[in-house]
């Protein structure tokens, strides 16, 4: 804790040499972000001129003197990432390091300007493998090895869930093999069987122990939520140093994210105008899927909801010719629009699932006319809410004078 406020006085030295124009920032069009911790790992990004190169030098021998933490250039790597050979040689006489190069492994993690391949992510399941060779499995019980299957080994690919998304197609080879290593080790005492199955399809033993499965971390899932974590708070976070950076994202996981997250908007100029679920709780692609084709696809990523209903901005956004289905959802588009006023207010988003929403939808949907649909649902999955919810349901029915229980068109008649 004390090594990261520390080196929080560093990032603060790098930010004022950029509002002085000792550094030169990383991009034209966002805020520096040229730092980057983790646990005792500093890694400090930079443009490679003579320049910049003394002045990181010289706040550093600063920041060593003040704090005590420092930096010995024997034990540092500069890594040039697309530079040219008198790039090479001017690091080289200025920081005095040795040069790593690039592509690189940092953390586990292999580091390319490429999508990584399947292969380069090989080491991950070969570590696991190693980690099975120390331990005696057969002198575990089923219970420990499923703790330290918990624990430990679906602990360790944690890291780089974000990058499996890059991998095509997904899941990746590797994930498929990090699930079979530890299913095998699970099931069999041992890292290696002839045919991979286990007595218990995966999935279900993936499942959270109120859903009767044994809480192994579903990776691929888990993948996901990580994914749309970000996703999450690049729109909630503006001072997170990557909200301006790509992040990686596969269909599924946007899919998640824009379904489970809804705006109200105030000014709209955080929600984007054509993606996010904003006009009544749906977005234009669900109200006029016909007309989504026609926007391209750099418009759909950009255009905000403020800038599309400035001057009705939104309809030069549409190329090509609009076919009849295409038209009739234009002109209810413009219907839903036209009413539609922003305020000064910020723009908020906000996440649909939580228990109050759950609970609030079950009572909607489920409660209490639903009866033969609560009681499949029970049979099918032993919902403990569901079966609360159910014998409510039927109390409810029984004591109602306005419904007799004998007549054969009721929910009851139809329980029965």
């Amino acid at each position: 804790m004390l090594f990261a406020i520390a080196i929080d006085a560093l990032n603060s030295l790098l930010l004022h040499a950029h509002r002085h124009g000792l550094l030169q920032r990383l991009t034209t069009r966002h805020a520096p972000s040229s730092i980057s911790l983790f646990a005792d790992d500093v890694v400090i990004f930079c443009h490679p001129p003579r320049q910049d190169l003394q002045v990181i030098r010289e706040l550093l021998h600063v920041f060593g003197e003040v704090s005590g933490l420092r930096t010995d250039f024997t034990k540092c790597s500069p890594t040039p990432i697309r530079c040219e050979d008198p790039d090479l040689l001017t690091i080289n006489t200025e920081l005095a390091c040795v040069v790593a190069p690039f592509p690189m492994t940092y953390l586990g993690i292999p580091l390319s300007v490429r999508k990584p391949s399947a292969s380069s992510l090989q080491p991950i399941a070969d570590k696991l493998s190693k980690k099975l060779a120390s331990w005696r499995a057969m002198l575990l019980s089923r219970g420990e090895r499923l703790a330290l299957v918990c624990h430990v080994l679906s602990a360790m690919p944690s890291h780089i869930l974000v990058l499996l998304a890059l991998c095509r197609p997904p899941p990746p080879p590797v994930l498929k093999q990090i699930n079979r290593i530890l299913r095998e080790f699970l099931w069999y005492d041992r890292k290696e069987t002839q045919n991979g199955h286990g007595p218990v399809h995966w999935q279900r033993v993936c499942r959270p122990l109120e859903l009767g499965g044994l809480g192994i971390p579903d990776l691929h899932r888990q993948g996901i939520a990580m994914r749309a974590r970000w996703l999450w708070l690049q729109r909630t976070d503006p001072s997170k140093p990557w909200v301006h950076l790509h992040l990686p994202s596969d269909a599924d996981t946007t899919a998640i994210f824009r379904t489970s997250t809804t705006w109200t908007v105030g000014d709209g100029r955080s929600c984007l105008f054509w993606t996010d679920y904003w006009l009544h709780g749906k977005s234009i692609a669900d109200i006029a899927p016909s007309l989504l084709p026609l926007v391209p696809r750099r418009r759909r990523k950009s255009c905000t909801v403020a800038e599309g209903l400035s001057d009705r901005r939104w309809i030069a956004d549409l190329h090509g010719a609009l076919t009849p289905r295409a038209l009739v959802e234009y002109v209810h588009l413009w219907q839903l629009l036209r009413p539609f006023t922003l305020s000064t207010t910020p723009d908020h988003l906000s996440w649909r699932w939580t228990a109050n929403v759950l609970l609030h939808q079950l009572r909607i949907n489920f409660y209490p006319y639903d009866l033969p649909i609560l009681l499949m649902l029970h049979l099918q999955y032993k919902y403990r809410i569901i079966r609360v919810y159910l014998w409510k349901g039927v109390l409810f029915l029984l004591s109602n004078e306005a419904i007799d229980p004998s007549a054969t068109n009721t929910p009851v008649s139809m329980l029965v």
